[in-house]
């Protein structure tokens, strides 16, 4: 590892760029060899997994009670509308051990929104969309009659 560090790093530590670059062009290089690695079926496979779970997950959340689609659109992320404080709800799905999505509140300006992200690998069963989907009404529930609604 010492061969990819630069005397920089050393001397002016809070200057060097040189790390960041190396471990960018490491991830990369990473993401170059898994592609190859799956050729273009292999690609093309992926990609369809991706928007098919992402989709699973869009109409299995917005199905729920409390939760409303906003319309927009990604392949593998997409934001949605809660009923409840989006912080508050994010910290009892993390108690129960869930990731729910990030909180896009601030970034969109719009009030009780989350941004869900299939971060999930595209390998990882269905299973752990269903546990947020078990998870999510409840938290949203739970808050909302925390704060009278």
């Amino acid at each position: 590892m010492l061969t990819l560090q630069t005397r920089e790093q050393h001397i002016r530590r809070e200057r060097a760029t040189v790390e960041h670059l190396h471990r960018a062009a490491r991830n990369a290089l990473a993401g170059v060899l898994y592609l190859g690695w799956l050729r273009r079926q292999g690609s093309s496979e992926l990609g369809e997994r991706c928007s098919a779970r992402t989709a699973y997950e869009r109409r299995t959340l917005s199905a729920l009670e409390g939760v409303e689609d906003t319309a927009s659109s990604g392949v593998r992320e997409f934001a949605l509308r809660l009923d409840a404080d989006v912080a508050a709800v994010r910290r009892r799905c993390a108690q129960a051990g869930i990731n729910p999505g990030v909180d896009v509140q601030a970034l969109s300006g719009r009030a009780g929104t989350a941004g869900c992200c299939s971060w999930r690998s595209p390998s990882a069963p269905r299973a752990d969309i269903d546990r947020l989907a078990g998870a999510l009404p409840a938290a949203v529930a739970a808050e909302r009659e925390a704060v009278g609604v």
